[in-house]
C-alpha cells in the first residue's frame, strides 16, 4: 500500500519587475503518492520520477549540487534542502530510510 504525500511550496515574487503594494505568490502542490518506493531493484524508474519532481518543483539545483552549501556554515539546512528531503525521504523504502542521515 502507497501512502499520499503532497508537497507544497510557495513562492513570492519581489524582484525587479514587482512592486512594494503588491506581491505575486505561486502555490505549487506535487502528489508524490505514485512514486515507486525506492528498493533494491527499481532505482532507474525511482531516479526519473523523483528527478523529474525535484525539477518541477524548482528543487533539483540543491540535490545535484548546483548549489552548495556555503563555506562558512557547510552544517545549515536551507529552505529547499529541508523541502527536497521532504520529497524524497517518504519515497524510499523501510530498508532506505533507515540508511538517511
Amino acid at each position: 500500500m502507497k501512502t499520499m504525500s503532497t508537497i507544497s511550496t510557495s513562492t513570492s515574487g519581489s524582484g525587479a519587475g514587482a512592486s512594494a503594494a503588491s506581491s505575486v505568490s505561486v502555490s505549487t502542490k506535487i502528489d508524490t503518492h505514485h512514486v515507486s518506493k525506492l528498493d533494491h531493484s527499481n532505482y532507474e524508474q525511482w531516479r526519473l520520477q523523483i528527478t523529474l519532481i525535484l525539477k518541477a518543483m524548482k528543487l533539483w539545483d540543491v540535490v545535484s549540487g548546483t548549489v552548495t552549501r556555503p563555506a562558512a556554515n557547510p552544517d545549515k539546512r536551507d529552505d529547499k534542502d529541508i523541502q527536497a528531503q521532504a520529497v524524497i525521504v517518504p519515497t524510499f523504502n523501510s530498508v532506505n530510510t533507515n540508511n538517511v542521515f
